[in-house]
């Protein structure tokens, strides 16, 4: 190597190492500098909303659901246990 070779390699390092941490600094934020606000979960109350589900429900079963069948048609039994 050429002495001429050795001081360019020494130039392109100081070069790209003074890049490096100026980009760096730009990509890389400090922790002060990254704050966000954020939306807050409304709370979650413990009392349920009984007037707008009381159409849904009956209150003479054990499983409170109302059954709904819609249509005229009973649908067929995709999970049963008959063999194929």
């Amino acid at each position: 190597m050429k002495s001429k070779d050795i001081t360019t390699l020494i130039l392109i390092g100081i070069i790209s190492a003074i890049a490096s941490v100026v980009i760096s600094s730009k990509v890389f934020v400090t922790p002060t500098s990254r704050q966000q606000n954020v939306e807050s979960v409304p709370i979650i109350e413990t009392s349920f909303p009984d007037a707008e589900v009381r159409p849904y429900l009956s209150s003479s079963n054990v499983d409170p659901v109302v059954h709904i069948q819609i249509g005229g048609q009973q649908g067929s039994n995709t999970f049963s246990s008959g063999s194929n």
